[in-house]
């Protein structure tokens, strides 16, 4: 907080803590993007930036971290409750929900319903541009994992083995990569954290 409070606006902050974790109105001071993503990807997600990142230090298995993220025990909090508060503000005219799915599935049209929500009123090229800039192939060759490996920030043994930080960039992985049994607590955490009639009709 105190990084952002020292920069001058206007100001873009990127976080993953909940709404709760702010002053109350934010959603009325500033506009908001929320980025979401399939659980049963997500936990996936998390479960190898816990491996990769040296701080977090997970070394068990992924019977055990499907426990931990579907239990709420996991550094980062609950990604359900941060789900479900953003989807209490998700009319306000400052939120923006933006679904990786739909980013992977179309990126242009997702960039120029962002571009008209900002006001940033960037022109067809530039547009273009935040595409190639932002692709997962450019995003892969600049992998902050190569930095990370400089200051021992990361798990060596992990990022060879299973990718860096930028890791595969793909949609629906959990469908080969999750156990039948795992696949089945994650269908009951979406059905009591995920209950958004817009997240039903997805998830």
């Amino acid at each position: 907080m105190q990084v952002a409070e020292s920069q001058t606006e206007p100001r873009t902050l990127k976080t993953h803590l909940p709404f709760s974790s702010f002053k109350p109105g934010l959603i009325d001071t500033c506009k908001v993007v929320f980025v979401m993503r399939h659980p049963k990807d997500a936990v996936l997600s998390y479960q190898h930036h816990c491996r990769l990142i040296k701080s977090q230090g997970f070394v068990s298995t992924q019977d055990v971290f499907v426990k931990y993220f579907v239990e709420d025990m996991l550094l980062w909090g609950s990604y359900g409750n941060i789900v479900k508060e953003a989807m209490k503000v998700k009319s306000h005219p400052n939120m923006h929900i933006m679904y990786y799915e739909d980013m992977k599935a179309d990126i242009g049209a997702e960039l120029r319903r962002l571009n008209d929500f900002l006001g940033t009123k960037l022109t067809a090229k530039q547009l273009k541009n935040v595409e190639e800039y932002t692709s997962f192939s450019t995003m892969k060759k600049n992998d902050p994992i190569k930095m990370m490996s400089t200051v021992g920030f990361c798990n060596e043994d992990v990022a060879q083995k299973d990718g860096g930080f930028i890791r595969n960039g793909q949609t629906g992985a959990w469908k080969s990569e999750l156990t039948k049994e795992q696949d089945a607590l994650m269908d009951k955490y979406i059905a009591e954290n995920f209950d958004d009639p817009e997240l039903k009709a997805r998830y």
